[in-house]
């Protein structure tokens, strides 16, 4: 009986052996490199809770062990876990190691981490603030993502490596101070981005990215993010520096509020997917290459108040047909047009012309045309870079007024300027694999003309009109099942409208990226679907899918 007393005690002061590769000390378990003789925390079957300080090092059956490793989910989902002291001896934070640690509010991350793995904070829905030390040279996606209360972080000068989503849905995030020596700002595989603003710098997502009204400014923050697919700027920035989008593949529209004063150089070059934008009254200078290679860009205007614009900065737009130029430019650098195949357009506001070398393609200046101020095509005649054009028009005056002609079509929307009172021929060709289904003219029908050759000449335009195109995708088998939707769907102002649907039909709505931003069941038959203007939207419903802009 007595030797069975004893050896209970016995038990009982040894460490609990949780497998064959885990031991508990003091609380905490561990597994043993009995080879390097390092520790590595590992989970606890019954959940650590409350403060839990980590040792730097750890003794069993005699032998020392320095803790260096917090593993994959070792704390994951303690939820009771209120705080947790790292010491210096540990270089490595696993994947999912804080998973689901609601009770955390605060962390300290050594200088001694070198790396945060995946997910490891994630859904840490209490933490508010966390300090990383200045080893730490990556930080895995969504480490941090979910942790809706963090407010701030504190990043060393070491971090150059941010992976995908790291602070998706961290909403109340205002403000990242990164340590002097820290040059790398942002991440090249186009989720993340830093921003600097007057008094910190800001990480956002960039794939749908809203920046905050505290930013005043943008820099390179964006530059490679090739996953950005639009982009809201606030009022509150003043200007988009050089590289700020630059090669920004995936970016299809931008707008740029009128708090802008300058666009720098390459801001937007290489953005291949921007079709249109429009530069705000406020803008007073388009730096060199600005928008260079946005090779499927097809309008651009120029607000009255910019007074440069930059060498090369619309080089190789080739789809883009025409621009406006206002009366407030002052100078134009060599090449702003070169490479503009398409550009046939040309409106020019400027009552005192001046040399600007070589700016046009020589497609522009043999078959495009010139449009100048009433008074002064004598003048643009004298100076280099207008006098090339072969065709030079005055327009303006009491005798010529001209409107804008909006299309709003499957590939976003196109403005055009045209005179007064005269008719349009335009050459409507839809994408491969889609049809025209209807077009309208300010809500008059026009799709059997537009169908017929798809070429269609408008009546005589005198007020601001718009055509809107929607297209179907093509059957070229000209077969369709039973299940495809006869529903009739009507492209309106502000969304579409959805009548004589089948019971039950599941109409579901995409943006131009794929992000899907209606799911719905038609009810009756008839409804209204409200959606965003400015925006390529697609379509589907029992079978069909429909393409079109708002």
């Amino acid at each position: 009986m007595k030797k069975h007393i004893i050896s209970l005690i016995i038990l009982a002061l040894l460490p609990l052996v949780v497998h064959a590769d885990a031991v508990q000390i003091d609380g905490i378990y561990y597994n043993l490199d009995n080879i390097v003789k390092t520790a590595e925390v590992t989970s606890n079957p019954n959940k650590y809770s409350g403060a839990v300080v980590i040792p730097e090092a750890v003794k069993y059956n005699g032998v020392q062990y320095d803790v260096t490793i917090i593993g994959n989910n070792a704390f994951q989902y303690c939820s009771s876990l209120t705080s947790i002291t790292i010491p210096n001896s540990v270089t490595s934070i696993e994947i999912c190691a804080f998973y689901k640690c609601t009770g955390l509010t605060s962390v300290t991350i050594p200088n001694s981490v070198t790396s945060i793995g995946y997910y490891a904070f994630q859904y840490c829905s209490g933490l508010r603030s966390i300090s990383i030390g200045n080893s730490v040279t990556s930080i895995g996606g969504s480490a941090f993502e979910g942790c809706g209360v963090l407010t701030s972080i504190t990043v060393g000068n070491s971090l150059v490596n941010i992976v995908g989503g790291v602070f998706a849905g961290c909403s109340s995030l205002t403000s990242i101070h990164v340590a002097e020596g820290n040059n790398k700002y942002d991440s090249r595989d186009g989720c993340n981005a830093i921003i600097e603003t007057e008094s910190n710098i800001l990480i956002l997502g960039c794939k749908n990215t809203v920046i905050p009204n505290s930013v005043t400014s943008i820099g390179s923050a964006f530059s490679g993010c090739t996953g950005l697919t639009s982009v809201t700027i606030p009022n509150s920035v003043t200007s988009i520096g050089a590289s700020a989008f630059n090669d920004c593949t995936g970016l299809t529209s931008v707008t740029i509020p009128n708090s802008v004063t300058s666009i720098g150089s390459s801001a937007f070059r290489n953005c291949r997917g921007l079709t249109s934008v429009t530069i705000p009254n406020s803008v007073t200078s388009i730096g060199e290459y600005a928008f260079e290679g946005c090779s499927v860009l097809n309008g651009i205007t120029i607000g009255n108040t910019v007074t440069s614009i930059g060498n090369s900065a619309f080089q190789g737009c080739s789809e883009l047909k025409n621009v406006f130029i206002s009366s407030s430019v002052t100078s134009i650098g060599n090449n702003a047009f070169f490479g503009c195949d398409n550009l046939l357009i040309v409106n020019s506001e400027i009552l005192e012309p001046f040399n600007c070398g070589n700016v046009f393609t020589s497609n522009t200046l043999r078959n495009g045309t010139l449009y100048v101020p009433a008074g002064t095509k004598d003048l643009y005649a004298r100076f280099d870079g207008w006098r090339e054009f072969l065709r030079i028009e005055e327009v303006g005056g009491e005798q010529e007024q001209y409107v804008w002609l909006k299309i709003k079509d499957g590939r976003g929307s196109t403005m055009l300027k045209v005179k007064k009172g005269s008719a349009q021929e335009l050459a409507v060709k839809p994408e491969a694999g889609w049809k025209i289904l209807m077009a309208t003219m300010d809500g008059t029908d026009i799709s059997a003309q537009i169908k017929s050759g798809n070429v269609y000449t408008t009546p005589a335009i005198m007020n601001d009109a718009t055509i809107n195109i929607v297209y179907e995708k093509d059957d070229p088998s000209g077969t369709f099942t039973a299940r495809q939707s006869k529903a009739d769907i009507k492209v309106v102002d502000d969304g579409v409208v959805i009548s004589n649907a089948e019971p039950q039909s599941r109409c579901v709505v995409y943006s131009s990226s794929g992000q899907q931003v209606v799911n719905t069941i038609i009810e009756g038959c008839s409804r209204r679907i409200p959606l965003q203007k400015g925006q390529v939207y697609i379509l589907t419903i029992n079978g069909r899918t429909l393409k079109f802009a708002l």
